[in-house]
């Protein structure tokens, strides 16, 4: 009788051990219980909405544009150094910068949607003067954030085809 007691109590222990931690693991899931919701808001005229939805600007973009450059250029590589710094790069032979957080644009190379100039690709910083980026082969340089330079006019097959 003592032995089916015992067994009973281990069995009932268990659960209530497996309760618990079935419970703090749902609960850090988000699946407790939470407090009854209110009655939703009144919901405003379609007229309403429509005119709150025409002046609301979308919080994210599905694609990366620079919207203060008005070239229109596939970009491929983005850098930032900082909050407010950084470049793209991409088709036409185009890397642009930015100090304002990507308010503005100014083209550094390329720019022009007309060229016929490969694309900068891999775009590398160490900080916000020595950068390096990839262009047909080539390897680009700038030692200084704002000019760039060609330092090997081939780079070997291995680097030149690496992504």
């Amino acid at each position: 009788m003592n032995s089916t007691r015992n067994k009973k109590f281990s069995a009932c222990a268990a659960m209530i051990s497996m309760a618990f931690v079935l419970g703090v693991c749902f609960a850090d899931a988000g699946f407790a219980q939470q407090p009854a919701r209110k009655a939703p808001a009144r919901k405003p005229s379609a007229k309403a909405a429509t005119a709150t939805a025409a002046t609301e600007q979308p919080k994210y973009k599905g694609i990366f544009e620079p919207v203060g450059y008005p070239e229109d250029i596939n970009l491929r590589d983005v850098f930032f150094v900082s909050e407010g710094e950084g470049w793209v790069s991409g088709d036409k032979g185009t890397i642009l910068y930015t100090n304002d957080a990507g308010a503005t644009w100014t083209p550094q190379m390329g720019g022009d949607a007309q060229s016929k100039e490969e694309v900068i690709s891999h775009l590398q910083f160490l900080d916000a003067r020595h950068g390096w980026a990839r262009q047909a082969g080539r390897l680009l340089r700038t030692t200084d954030g704002q000019s760039w330079e060609v330092v090997n006019p081939k780079v070997s097959s291995y680097c030149a085809s690496s992504t």
